[in-house]
């Protein structure tokens, strides 16, 4: 992707190696990688979205549960 960051295949030390030589010959690209981690951090951590995400979930398996007990009654 390298969007966010650097894919090496795992146990591959030579690879990582390489990626990481990348980064420290590249300031442009290792300031973009490190700039586009923290948005989609900063993104997909959001506490206020978060919380209303799982307060809708909550909502949403309460009603269900309440709708199958009715039904059982």
């Amino acid at each position: 992707h390298e969007e966010t960051g650097l894919l090496v295949p795992q146990h591959d030390v030579e690879a990582l190696a390489n990626a990481l030589k990348r980064l420290l010959n590249n300031d442009t690209e290792r300031r973009k990688l490190a700039v586009q981690a923290r948005q989609l951090i900063e993104k997909s951590f959001d506490i206020h979205r978060n919380t209303a995400s799982l307060r809708t979930l909550f909502q949403e398996t309460n009603t269900t549960i309440n709708k199958r007990v009715l039904q059982e009654v």
